[in-house]
């Protein structure tokens, strides 16, 4: 028994020991977090590479300050409603207090240290250079340069030569969003110098106002229920489509562990949305209109992004009693009722949501589950109180002409009438898809 004792004890002296010394490593990675945490907060933010990267800019782009100054805010990791974001004082001191010899070796290309600083403030510089062309393009012509202009304008400058070849379309949209993120440019706010022609574009509204009058017409003996795709009501519930990766398991588990909202998350591999994510977000819809359906008759309005024009898409839609009915392409800031009364509403609820969140977040930053909840009650909070009816009157569901808003009404040279309710011809389908999309399943699975 003794020996037995005497080895139960040194079992739990050992157990001990190691405990104390995980408790000693988990106190010495505290101490070094803090430690760098407190650097940090002297730096405004910035890791060593960060702040060799500010003065590259500072230096390479001839002393703007003011460049150096937005690099340094980009590569913070402070709050921007911190005392210690950078500001040009900052920079400027940062600039005096470098150490020269160091600070020398930035022009010296054999030089590893300044490699990476060197790359990002070329880059940054081409990219301000880019963004102030079609500023000027903007101002002087009043025209919105394509993806592919600006693209092929970058790449001129980047390589001091006509580049070779056509880039993938898929490569200039890349590149593109990323830049329109970085420096806040907004997508077509002025015509495409390579829009649609006006007279080709009210072919397409009036091919839209057909197969408004031939639904409204076929579907004369129920009541007509408008629903914007993206749109959240009372009844209806409403998606968020989001990568696993940039959603953890362990978030939407807890998300599934609170009071339950009209939110769904769909997580998958990739945050693109699919024609099957499509097909499971109509059996949603279906199963929430169930009771009223046969007394009514749900018309979803949708644009012609690609994962909505697939034939398995259409003919679920068909078989579940749901009617598809498309916005035109290159006219969805005429036609496309969330275009005209959400979006832009919507985005600044969202941000200042988000703001709320900061003010009372550790180190600024929300945690995800607390957005996702806010974002769940957007039905409630903002969606609840739109007049849906007047925004689909606006785009022409109503079929009455004076309730058209105002920017379709002058650019359709204030119509007295809408098309008749003839079923849309082969003609007027083919100028409501996307170029070079073939689509000639298109006109069974809808009418």
């Amino acid at each position: 028994m003794a020996a037995e004792a005497v080895a139960l004890a040194e079992k739990q002296v050992a157990e001990l020991k190691v405990a104390l010394a995980q408790n000693h490593n988990q106190i010495r990675n505290c101490q070094q977090q803090a430690r760098r945490q407190a650097l940090a907060v002297r730096n405004g933010g910035l890791s060593v590479q960060a702040v060799r990267k500010v003065l590259a800019v500072y230096v390479v782009s001839n002393w703007d300050l003011s460049l150096a100054v937005l690099a340094a805010q980009r590569l913070s990791r402070l709050p921007p409603c911190s005392a210690a974001f950078p500001t040009s004082d900052f920079v400027s001191a940062l600039f005096r207090e470098h150490n020269w010899e160091e600070l020398l070796m930035l022009h010296d290309d054999a030089s590893p240290l300044w490699a990476p600083a060197r790359k990002y403030a070329r880059q940054l510089l081409l990219e301000h250079d880019a963004y102030l062309w079609v500023k000027r393009l903007n101002f002087a012509h009043g025209v919105a340069p394509s993806a592919s202009s600006v693209f092929h304008y970058y790449e001129k400058k980047a390589l001091d030569a006509e580049p070779c070849g056509e880039p993938r379309k898929r490569t200039v949209n890349k590149w593109a969003a990323r830049w329109r993120a970085r420096w806040g440019v907004r997508r077509a706010c002025l015509r495409s110098a390579d829009t649609v022609e006006p007279n080709i574009l009210r072919d397409k509204v009036k091919a839209f106002w057909r197969s408004i009058a031939y639904v409204t017409a076929k579907f004369s003996h129920q009541e007509l229920v408008w629903i914007n795709f993206d749109e959240t009501s009372a009844v209806l519930p409403h998606f968020l489509v989001c990568s696993e990766a940039r959603l953890p398991k362990s978030v939407a588990s807890g998300f599934a562990a609170l009071p339950q909202t009209k939110l769904r998350l769909l997580r998958a591999k990739s945050s693109w949305v699919t024609a099957d994510s499509m097909i499971s977000i109509l059996a949603d819809v279906r199963k929430a209109l169930a009771p009223w359906l046969p007394m009514v008759k749900p018309i979803l309005v949708l644009d012609t992004a690609s994962p909505h024009l697939p034939k398995k898409v259409m003919s679920f839609a068909k078989k579940q009693g749901l009617q598809l009915l498309f916005v035109p392409s290159c006219s969805t800031s005429l036609l496309q009722p969330l275009d005209i009364a959400a979006f832009g509403g919507f985005k600044q609820w969202v941000k200042r949501k988000n703001m709320v969140l900061r003010q009372t977040a550790v180190d600024g930053q929300p945690e995800l589950l607390e957005f996702l909840w806010q974002l769940s009650q957007a039905p409630r909070d903002f969606f609840g109180g739109k007049k849906w009816a007047h925004a689909f009157e606006g785009v022409g569901c109503g079929r009455d002409v004076t309730k058209l808003h105002s920017a379709l009404k002058k650019f359709m040279q204030h119509p007295e009438s809408f098309p008749h309710s003839a079923k849309p011809s082969p003609a007027e389908m083919a100028l409501i898809w996307p170029k070079r999309r073939k689509m000639s399943y298109a006109g069974a699975c809808l009418f």
